[in-house]
């Protein structure tokens, strides 16, 4: 009842309102209203719902007083606070929605009343509508725009209405602060600008309109609306007129309403948000100008705002600033893309007053404002317009040209004026085009990003002749990049996308033009202009203007040297050739369209000329330079200029193939090239060289058509002028190439025409190219071929003063001319053809004529060798007289049919051979180990051992052949029979006296010795037998001759001879040394051994106790070292052991022990096969380390000894070890001394065994310590003889000197041969000399000097063969003969010892290697080679020289007669015995047995050659080398290069001492080299002979000793870097003569040494490590295109892979930095190698751990996995590979390793199918909605929509950069129709993405950054939000028209924070 009470109270009133008067009416409503506002119910507007229906009902009246009165009565209700604005807004709203239109204008009063009350009421009212939707106006614009559209089109007042509340609100809240204006009229102003339509484009026009005219009331606070208005721009839709034209006229309006601002406020009342404003401003109108949608005909509009705002700020008297700079890119961008020619003279005006303000803006304030370069953009697009038919255009492009040469100029003297801008805010092509200017010009100076071209395209395989930085280049990729484009449709012209000629081509030209004023780029500018041009022949002429230009530049910067314009542009010759040939496409049409532009290029052609001709055309010049000057443009315009322009026309609108054929009708119907027009021209030379020119083009290209022009050719031929005449040969050359004319018919006819090519290097080098074709039929014709040959021959042999490039390159094309002819032919066109030849070869110093020489040389080679003499093989070969003398030996000594083996014993062993059984060499054996004294005496124990040998190979040689015919098994055969000899051996040892017991000892180690490999069993039985020997203390005999011979039995133990290695070595050790007569302190021994416990007392018991401890310890260690145990600490295993080592009670034993060690030294550290390591610890030391231990063990203890027996060598071997410092003192060393008479030898053992160390510790890497040997034995060998009488502290010292006499040729020769040192061997040699003189002198008889003298005799012989065997240096003849004079005197004048020595000194120096039981290295080849018999200088084997063979014959015959008839039975077996060693010696043909070798052929050394063959005298000359140096001429290394280079290529060389030739050149004296050679000559010297080696080492062995040598472990790592590199990259061929262990070992040292921590990888430089990989990734990728089923190369090949694999470094895409270029092509050949790999380990080794997977963690190593996959895309694996990976790739952390494993994968997925790239990028969207990181994500997105799109060749690899690009790059790569399907969906998933970071980084500005995580996302991003948030909105709002309204709404809606300084960058 109450509520219909009070419904009909309302309704009463209700009812009054329908009266027809108003003012009933209204008085009805303030009634109706008076009862709303009372506060007791039943009334009131709580009271009940019948209330508001009364407000809703009066608001919906018809009648307009009601209305009116209600929105009245509801403002008062809101205003006196009894209803909020809210509330009433609400029904305010309700009633527009359905009011008449009318009433419209009253409704939206009241909201307007309503908002302002509210804003002024709550300040953060204006915050509160979100979505927009609910804004009060919007809301207002919502209802009349759906509801009444159809009269918003006709009723004006409407809008005035709502514009009118608008103005009114910003009026009256200007109080408030503009701010709070802005956040309440920004979601109104957006939608209405997106809502601009034909229907509401005129109330947003003047809406604006309306705005910026009142915020010229108060321009102090209008700022900021103004800035928002601007904002406001970039959302105007603009896709038809209508919306483009509301577009420009509220831009319009924005921009006088700014300017009257500005005019209103002072200049310092400008402030900074004001310029800013107008930046803004200014970037948003220009970027319309350059959107793909710019609205239609609006460019002139926008640049004529530009300008307006620009002139008012200079009126106002303001700088130009730095950002204005971005204007001229704008400008720049806009002139090079539009078409008319109003817009052009717009762009050109604004340019122009940029270009004026900026000037006047200088000199008034008297500095150089921040240089960008940015007037260098529109350089190009000037030049374009000068050939614009437009009079006005083609003269403000002129004028702002000319302007900008000033620009040019400064810039050539600075390159550095140029400044980089501060990180630009903007995102637009503006912004990418400049950063590309600025990363080009500084790539070199800053490590910048590269471009996507180089981080795309970069082909280090590419066939031009440039270095690997300059294909790194923007502009050769550029050029690469587009010709591969225009290959594609080969034929016809390219067809590439329309977007790609709308706007790249001008862009890419301009940048390419820019970077012609950069010295470093000028030629591949022009390259890439070229290519440009011929994908747009439209740029043609620009081009060439544009080259022109910038010759223009160069001559003006320098005038008076026109020199430097030659060089610097014209340089190379393709930097005009390419702009002026495609510039001549299009030349007559310019010349059809007006004759002023005809004359104006006549006149730039003129001055051209001109320049030529003050260069020095007119004088001689180089052919291909001439050529390369002219013909690009003499040929192509001056025909043109010759004909009629309607021809030309025709000719131009031919296609590309047929124009030549056409040009050529053309030109020979007008009779331009017939012989008549060349003497009409005969007075224009440039003339006449240009029809030379296209004459010489049309038979190059089209011969059937060139063979017309014969006749004038012939005129050409004719002509004196030698460019021309040059032509004409040149042009009858490519006749005969083609075979369209007969050679010999044609010469004939110029033969007599001939200009003097004598004189002129181009005539020369073109009559060598036409020669060349007469080698064809040169038999047919042999008189003429004679000639012609006899001319190639005088050009090519043509000597010059100075090496001048023309007259080269005319020998050049000499030699390459001959080489086509036949050898037989030349031989018999030239006289003396082999002497000459061989002599202009060896005299030749310059390398590109030996280069070009070798392909005739080599030819040669390979003509002899066919053709040699097959009697050649049976041709005798000299014999030496010395020679002949020691065959008769055995039977002049032993009589016939008489053994005399008893007598003399050392002689029987060498030279008896009884072919008789078993018997008779045991009777032999038994005989002659009876009667064979050795005495005491070290070294006659050696010469024992060495005899011994051939005994014990003749014997069992002589079993084996007796038993071959019985059994089928040789190997069993030979261990069985080697069995019974050792069992026959030890017989006879166990049974008998001393004497036998230590020949029998010899005697096994001897058999030992010539066992095959196979026959270890033997091996082991002998070295045990003799181990029990070696511990029989009391028979010293056998004791010290065991010691020996299980030194060198442990040489033939094989690495997996653990047991015997460790007894050998043990108890060598402990022969040293018994336990009990130790005489040291507790504190020593501690110090020796750190396992044993330390004790207080030192009483007996407890010493006794600890050397019990001790030796425990010792066996320990020992044990561990033999059996390679890792188990055992590094401070045990180096133990040293000389420390526990003391006296031993004989000392000879002691000395042999020592001698044993060092013979066991040569098997340590050089294994031929792994070891095996499974029961060992992975984790311990590596492998090798025991061995190393026990070789510094043995040097210690050695040096110990040497130090006991002879303290006056203490100091000397501390220096040498200082680990001796704790046990060589007084105290600690023994009272007593040995007896020197009676021991020397025993300290002679311990030194040779220290010499004998070296090899071991060279193994080791301790090449120090080996030269501390070598020196420490040569201080040793000096003795003060200044007394007669010496005392015993003296003579201490003698058994030093003895041993280092003996043992210093070995090492000496070691560090010579290994390259450790260079040994100064005229010192050494004349100590020798000096030394045996002296003791000579002083004529004593007693044992100790006796003993000296015979050491020092031995030495000195074994030391000058070591000299001469090794070829490198050379003695005189004299030093010789004066040498072997004292020797004779030592065994004429001296006692038996020294008697001995003397005669195995001249035997020694005759090659005897008397003493050497190991024969290391091969004996020299004695036969005589044609040495000249008056040489004062030997370099070889002195058998071996001619000027030595009187005196050495004379010396072995006198020994030989002393062996014979002398009648001292004791000086009579020292001499047979030391010819018989000589004897063995050179009759041995032993080969070393070298593992390393397969199967080497010895054919060569049966064949013969003829003395007059090129390969014969080439390897004498090679062999004089050092002859030549002595006789004062310089040998060029370059000459012995190209020597060894054609030897190299010979099909065999003859058997020659290779070793010595191939040292000489290695170790080739740099001195030797002439003053000009470098020392990269004796680099490549020494390549080549690696290269000889490697080519020859399957049949020859000192090639295969040499490579064996230099790739072992000790040698490579100490070898310079480019012979590491070469042997890393021809792995492959060393794997063709290595046998599969040396193999195996050969691959384990290389991973080695690229892995161990040891390595000196390590220590090289970090260019010089990448080079070495990138050597061994390709050795290793052909070991596998080479051998792909040889599983071992394969398997070895992919550890090493491996290996390398974890040392690739992180590819960096840094521009043109040293580090991107050498990592880039590191990885290149890493993809190729992996690529060759087998898939299945392929698979394995690159799979990617499934933990990475989860929770988006990673590392750098998968990183490089992943980088890997991708590269291999397309090779190995298929794109569904990094599918499987997708969401681990793109959910990571992108830092370092990561980002670039992003880039390798966006290019694999470039070149995939479109399919495939498109669900990449829907995918990456995807996951950038739900990542934890979605800057990798974007990024990633931004680098497949870089490498895409249109403009990806001006775009860099970057990771800000991709980001920051996106708005460019995304909605040019969606523009591409194959792309548009999936527009609508990215532009969804990109909403989603927008809005999720925006939110997120919306929550970290109002936490302060301190927010961790906001919507899932890593805290890591947080650094990045703000430039994450604007990109995201940027390309979002730009693909903004494929989103529905509601989401654009919300887009334009969403709160960015502005980029600030230090925000670009995305960390």
């Amino acid at each position: 009842m109450e509520s219909s009470a009070v419904g009909a109270s309302y309704g009463q009133l209700l009812e009054k309102t329908r009266l027809p008067a108003p003012s009933f009416q209204r008085l009805a409503v303030t009634t109706l209203f008076r009862k709303l506002r009372s506060p007791s119910p039943p009334l009131g507007l709580d009271s009940a719902p019948a209330a508001r229906d009364a407000l809703a009902t009066c608001l919906a009246s018809p009648a307009a007083p009601v209305a009116d009165q209600a929105v009245r009565e509801l403002c008062l209700l809101v205003k006196d606070g009894l209803l909020t604005a809210s509330q009433g807004l609400i029904e305010l709203h309700a009633a527009l929605e359905g009011c008449p239109p009318v009433f419209v204008p009253l409704f939206v009063k009241g909201i307007g009343f309503l908002v302002r009350f509210a804003s002024s009421s709550d300040l953060s009212w204006g915050r509160r509508f979100d979505p927009v939707e609910l804004h009060p106006f919007v809301k207002a614009s919502e209802a009349f725009l759906t509801y009444t559209s159809v009269v918003l089109l006709c009723r004006v007042e409407v809008h005035q209405e709502l514009i009118n509340q608008v103005l009114l609100y910003i009026v009256q809240s200007k109080s408030l602060g503009m701010a709070t204006v802005v956040v309440f009229l920004r979601p109104f102003l957006l939608f209405s600008i997106l809502h601009t339509s034909s229907t509401a484009s005129s109330f947003t026009r003047d809406l604006i309109s309306s705005i910026v005219s009142i915020l010229c009331s108060f321009p102090s606070e209008s700022i900021a609306i103004l800035k928002l208005l601007v904002g406001c721009l970039k959302y105007f839709p603009h896709t038809n007129d209508e919306e483009s034209k509301c577009l420009l006229v509220s831009a319009e309006y924005l921009v006088d309403a700014l300017v009257v601002i500005m005019r209103q406020m002072s200049c310092s009342m400008i402030n900074s948000d004001a310029t800013i404003c107008c930046n803004n401003l200014l970037e948003n109108l220009l970027s319309l100008c350059i959107l793909p949608g710019k609205p239609w005909g609006g460019t002139e509009t926008i640049l004529e705002l530009s300008k307006r705002l620009l002139a008012a700020q200079r009126e106002l008297g303001l700088p130009f600033l730095s950002e204005h700079a971005m204007v001229t890119v704008f400008v720049s961008i806009v002139l090079s893309k539009v078409e008319f020619e109003h817009e052009h003279l717009s762009a050109l005006k604004l340019l122009t007053y940029l270009y004026n303000w900026k000037n006047e803006s200088e000199n008034n304030n008297k500095r150089t404002f921040c240089y960008y370069g940015e007037e260098l953009l529109y350089i190009f697009p000037l030049i374009n317009l000068l050939s614009s038919p437009s009079r006005s255009v083609k003269t403000l492009a002129s004028q702002l040209l000319s302007r900008a040469t000033r620009i040019v100029l400064d810039l050539a003297v600075d390159l550095g004026s140029v400044q980089i801008p501060p990180a630009q805010t903007s995102m637009g092509l503006g912004s990418v085009l400049l950063r590309l200017w600025h990363h080009l010009w500084f790539q070199e100076q800053f490590c910048s990003p590269c471009s996507f071209l180089i981080g795309d395209g970069g082909n280090f395989h590419s066939g031009h002749k440039l270095n690997c930085r300059e294909k790194m280049y923007w502009t050769f990729q550029l050029k690469e990049y587009l010709s591969t484009v225009a290959n594609q449709n080969f034929g016809s012209i390219p067809q590439l996308p329309e977007s790609f000629f709308r706007g790249s081509t001008s862009l890419l030209s301009s940048m390419a033009s820019i970077l012609l004023f950069h010295p470093r780029f000028r030629v591949s500018a022009v390259d890439s202009l070229a290519a440009i041009s011929s994908l747009d022949h439209k740029l043609g002429i620009p081009f060439l203007l544009t080259v022109l230009f910038h010759s223009n530049m160069i001559c003006r910067n320098d005038c008076n040297s026109p020199e430097l314009f030659v060089n610097q542009t014209f340089g190379n010759a393709s930097i005009t050739c390419h702009a002026f040939y495609y510039g001549s496409t299009y030349f007559t049409n310019l010349v059809a369209n007006a004759s002023c532009t005809f004359k104006a290029v006549q006149y730039y052609m003129e001055q051209v000329f001109a320049f030529f001709v003050k260069c020095g055309l007119s004088t001689i010049w180089p052919l291909e330079l001439c050529s390369h000057l002219c013909t690009p443009f003499l040929p192509a315009y001056m025909p043109f200029l010759l004909m009629k322009p309607q021809e030309n026309i025709q000719i131009c609108r031919t296609p590309k193939p047929l124009r030549g054929a056409i040009l050529f009708e053309e030109l020979t119907t007008q009779g331009l090239l017939e012989p008549k027009a060349f003497s009409h021209f005969t007075s224009q030379r440039e003339i006449c060289i240009s029809l030379a020119a296209s004459v010489r083009d049309v038979c190059s290209h089209n011969p059937d058509r060139g063979v017309d022009l014969i006749l004038s050719i012939s005129s050409l031929i004719e002509n004196p002028d030698s460019v021309v005449h040059a032509l004409g040969l040149e042009s009858l050359a490519y006749l005969c190439d083609a075979d369209v004319i007969d050679f010999y018919t044609a010469w004939d006819v110029v033969s007599d025409q001939l200009l003097d090519y004598s004189r002129s290097p181009i005539v020369a080098h073109s009559l060598c190219i036409l020669l060349r074709w007469g080698a064809m039929d040169a038999e047919v014709y042999s008189k003429a071929s004679k000639s012609i040959i006899n001319i190639l021959w005088e050009i090519g042999t043509s000597r010059r003063e100075n090496y001048e490039s023309p007259w080269v390159k005319a020998q050049e094309a000499a030699f390459e001319s001959l080489s086509h002819y036949e050898v037989r032919n030349v031989q018999e066109a030239i006289p003396e053809f082999k002497r000459k030849n061989l002599e202009l070869l060896v005299s030749e110093n310059n390398v590109k004529l030996l280069n070009a020489m070798e392909k005739l040389e080599v030819k040669i080679l390979e003509f002899e060798h066919i053709n040699r003499r097959r009697a050649l093989k049976q041709k005798r070969v000299a014999v030496h007289k010395v020679e002949k003398l020691l065959d008769v030996f055995p039977q002049a000594i032993f009589l016939q049919g008489k053994l005399e083996a008893a007598e003399l014993p050392g002689a029987a062993l060498s030279t008896l051979d009884l072919r008789k059984v078993h018997v008779a060499y045991e009777r032999a054996l038994v005989e002659i180990a009876e009667s064979l004294h050795v005495s005491r005496n070290i070294f006659i124990a050696l010469l024992a051992l060495q005899s011994w040998k051939p005994f014990m190979h003749n014997w069992l040689e002589a079993m084996v052949t007796l038993h071959d015919a019985k059994s089928s098994s040789p190997f069993y055969n030979s261990s069985k029979i080697a069995n019974d000899i050792l069992k026959t051996l030890c017989k006879v040892g166990a049974e008998g006296i001393p004497r036998i017991s230590s020949n029998i000892a010899f005697a096994i180690a001897a058999l030992c010795m010539v066992l095959h490999s196979s026959a270890h069993m033997v091996v082991s039985s002998a070295s045990e037998f003799l181990l029990r020997w070696l511990f029989e203390y009391e028979h010293e005999q056998r004791q010290w001759s065991a010691a020996i011979s299980l030194g060198l039995i442990f040489t033939r133990f094989d690495a997996t001879d653990r047991k015997q290695r460790f007894e050998v070595a043990n108890g060598l050790l402990k022969g040293f040394a018994q336990w009990p007569n130790l005489n040291l302190s507790a504190q020593e021994i501690v110090v020796v051994v750190p396992a044993v416990p330390r004790v207080k007392s030192e009483s007996l018991v407890s010493r006794e106790q600890w050397w019990k401890l001790l030796e425990a310890e010792l066996s320990r260690v020992l044990l561990a070292i033999s059996f390679g145990s890792r188990r055992c600490q590094r401070s045990t295993l180096e133990v040293d052991m000389s420390k526990v080592l003391c006296n031993s009670k004989s000392y000879l034993v002691k000395g042999a022990c020592g001698l044993g060690l060092g013979f066991a030294c040569q098997n340590l550290l050089n294994r031929n096969t792994i070891e095996d390591n499974a029961d060992l610890n992975s984790e311990t030391q590596p492998s090798g380390y025991t061995e190393a231990s026990l070789a510094q063990s043995v040097f210690s203890t050695l040096s110990l000894r040497i130090s006991e027996l002879c303290p006056s060598a203490m100091d000397s071997l501390k220096n040498l070890n200082g680990n001796l410092h704790h046990l060589m003192s007084s105290n600690s060393l023994p009272g007593a001394y040995c007896n020197i008479e009676e021991d020397a030898w025993s300290i002679v053992g311990l030194v040779l065994g220290l010499g004998y160390s070296v090899v071991a510790l060279y193994h080791f890497g301790l090449c120090d310590a080996v030269l501390n040997i070598k020196d420490l034995l040569f201080s040793w060998i000096s003795y003060d003889f200044s007394g007669h009488s010496l005392s015993v502290s003296d003579e201490s010292d003698i058994p030093l000197c003895m041993g280092s006499c003996i043992a210093l040729p070995f090492v000496a020769a070691f560090c010579q041969r290994h390259e450790l040192a260079k040994i100064d061997f005229d010192l050494l040699y004349g100590r020798y000399c000096l030394l045996i003189s002296q003791l000579l002198n002083l004529k004593k008889s007693g044992a100790v000097y006796q003993n000296f003298l015979m050491a020092s005799c031995i030495g000195a012989g074994s030391f000058l063969s070591c000299i001469l065997d090794i070829g490198v240096h050379t003695v005189k003849i004299d030093d010789v003969k004066h040498l072997m004079e004292i020797l004779r005197s030592t065994y004429n004048l001296s006692y038996p010892p020294a008697c001995f020595g003397g005669m195995l000194g001249v035997v020694n120096a005759l090659g005897a290697g008397a003493g050497d039981v190991l024969h290391m290295y091969p004996l020299a080849t004695i036969s005589q080679l044609n040495y000249d018999q008056e040489s004062m200088f030997v370099s070889g084997p002195v058998l071996s020289s001619p000027a030595c063979e009187i005196l050495a014959t004379s010396m072995v015959q006198e020994i030989f007669l002393i062996a014979k008839d002398s009648r001292d039975l004791q000086i009579k077996k020292y001499a047979a015995w030391a010819l018989s060693l000589l004897r063995c010696r050179l009759r041995s043909s032993e080969l070393p047995n070298l593992s390393c070798s397969q199967n080497i052929s010895t054919s060569s050394n049966s064949q013969t050659f003829e003395e007059e063959s090129l390969v014969w005298r080439l390897c004498m000359w090679l062999r004089d080398i050092n002859k030549i140096k002595e006789e004062g001429e310089v040998v060029d290394a370059n000459t012995i290069a190209s020597v060894l280079r054609c030897l190299c290529k010979a099909p065999r060389l003859p058997a020659l001492d290779w070793g010595v030739f191939i040292r000489r050149c290695m170790q080739y004296d740099l001195n030797m080299t002439s003053e000009m050679q470098m020392p990269h000559a004796i680099q490549c010297l020494r390549i080549e002979c690696l290269n000889l080696s490697l080519a020859h080492a399957s049949h020859v062995s000192p090639f295969l000793h040499l490579v064996d040598e230099l790739s072992d472990s000790s040698r490579f790592g100490r070898l310079e870097l480019n012979l590491q590199t070469f042997l890393l990259e021809h792995v492959s061929n060393i794997c063709k003569i290595f046998s599969s262990q040396r193999l195996e070992k050969l691959f384990s040292d290389l991973a080695e040494y690229f892995s161990s921590s040891s390595s000196s990888y390590l220590t090289c430089k970090p260019e010089e490590k990448k080079l070495l990989r990138v050597s061994f990734w390709k050795g290793l990728h052909q070991c596998l295109v080479e051998a792909p089923k040889e599983f071992i190369i394969q398997a070895n090949a992919e550890k090493c892979m491996v290996c390398l694999f974890h040392l690739l470094p992180t590819l960096i895409y840094d521009g043109l930095s040293k580090e991107y270029t050498e990592s880039k092509e590191e990885w290149s050949v890493a993809t190729s190698c992996f690529s060759e790999a087998p898939k299945e380990w392929l698979v394995d080794m690159l799979q990617v751990p499934v933990l990475h997977q989860l929770h988006g963690e990673h590392n750098s190593f998968i990183a490089k996995i992943i980088s890997t996959k991708a590269k291999l895309i397309g090779r190995c694996f298929p794109v569904s590979e990094l599918s499987e990976l997708k969401f681990q790739i793109l959910n990571g952390k992108t830092e370092g390793a990561w980002w670039n494993m992003l880039v390798e994968v966006a290019k694999a997925l470039s070149v995939a199918e479109g399919r495939v790239k498109r669900q990449w990028l829907l995918d990456a969207f995807e996951i950038c909605c739900v990542s934890e990181y979605p800057s990798t994500a974007l990024r990633f997105v931004g680098l497949i929509s870089s490498i895409c799109c249109t403009y990806m060749p001006l775009l860099i690899i970057d990771p800000t950069a991709v980001l920051s690009d996106l708005p460019v790059t995304l909605p040019s790569l969606l523009s591409d129709s194959s792309w548009s399907s999936i527009t609508a969906p990215v532009a969804d998933k990109l909403w989603i993405s927008t809005e999720r970071i925006c939110v997120w980084a919306e929550h970290i500005g109002d936490s302060g950054g301190v927010l961790a995580q906001k919507n899932h996302i890593d805290a890591s991003e947080i650094n990045s939000s703000v430039l994450l948030s604007r990109i995201m909105f940027e390309t979002c709002l730009a693909l903004k028209e494929f989103l529905p309204f509601e989401k654009q709404l919300k887009l334009v809606n969403l709160e960015v924070v502005e980029l600030q300084d230090g925000d670009h960058q995305c960390k």
